[in-house]
């Protein structure tokens, strides 16, 4: 049935009763289809380059006796020279290659008028995206984080999960940020190029910003907007060496650099722009799937 037969017969959202494997089909068709990306895999293997290089620096620490640095694997989640870049690679593709896509298309006539509603759309096109940012953005540091943890000793082994724990947890959040971001491009603009400008817009710009006008603006406010900083400062608080059972409480109020926000000032923040792009994002698919996707 063309999508021109549909509008003929009167489009109407489907309302009826879904399956729950709607969301998986829909989560693994979208991985599929976006790793078949010759340009995706090759953004993962980049990523891969910098945990390698880390490794073998700490490799080389660990046999010369010098001390390590517990936050350096987290650091490759969020700082240029990790594995942030790949993964903005790898959502700029997905934020032309998924939603917008099917807006392009005139797909999300097809989808809305068969047993699939707007959060069963959402659930699987996020899941499946962020899956596949995930390999790009923690997938490489995560696999350095567990093998630390297996050649840990007694003494700092602690450390290490606590580490590894650290990055599964803000890296997986990353992820999906990042996953959410690049449909909700889709959703607002309907072009591939938008979803990408958007995308661009709302990690790169906050970013580079937070950094420039540091010792401008008095207080690290800007940062606030800014997914890698934000995501930095819980690192830095979460893996710091603890002294003692309050330790963690001066952490996470403790101001690291200019040009971080206290951790605890990150959290809520991360919180927030989670909730508003999640809400957001739901309200705009469900007013698409009412419109046929013409919204």
């Amino acid at each position: 049935m063309s999508e021109a037969v549909i509008r003929e017969r009167g489009y109407q959202a489907y309302t009826g009763p879904t399956l729950p494997s709607v969301r998986r089909v829909l989560a693994l068709h979208t991985a599929r289809t976006l790793l078949a990306r010759k340009c995706i895999r090759r953004a993962i293997t980049l990523a891969c380059v910098p945990a390698l290089v880390v490794g073998i620096g700490m490799f080389i620490a660990k046999k010369a006796g010098a001390g390590e640095d517990g936050g350096q694997i987290a650091r490759l989640l969020t700082h240029g020279y990790g594995t942030l870049f790949p993964a903005l690679i790898v959502a700029l593709i997905a934020a032309g290659g998924t939603l917008a896509e099917d807006r392009r298309a005139g797909a999300l006539s097809y989808y809305f008028a068969r047993p699939i509603v707007a959060a069963d759309y959402l659930i699987g096109r996020l899941a499946g995206t962020a899956f596949v940012v995930a390999l790009a953005s923690v997938g490489p540091p995560l696999a350095l984080g567990l093998l630390q943890v297996v050649q840990a000793d007694g003494a700092t082994l602690l450390g290490a999960v606590v580490q590894l724990a650290v990055i599964a947890v803000l890296g997986g959040a990353l992820s999906v940020l990042l996953a959410a971001y690049a449909l909700l491009g889709g959703a607002l603009a309907g072009s591939r190029g938008g979803a990408q400008g958007f995308l661009a817009l709302v990690v790169l710009v906050p970013w580079v910003a937070a950094g420039v006008m540091a010792n401008l603006v008095d207080g690290p406010w800007l940062s606030l907007l800014s997914l890698p900083h934000v995501v930095e400062a819980i690192a830095r608080a979460l893996v710091a060496k603890q002294d003692g059972p309050f330790a963690i409480l001066s952490a996470l109020s403790a101001q690291s650099e200019p040009t971080l926000p206290p951790a605890w000032m990150a959290a809520c923040a991360l919180v927030v722009l989670g909730a508003a792009t999640g809400t957001v994002l739901f309200q705009r698919i469900d007013r698409l799937a009412h419109a046929g996707g013409d919204a």
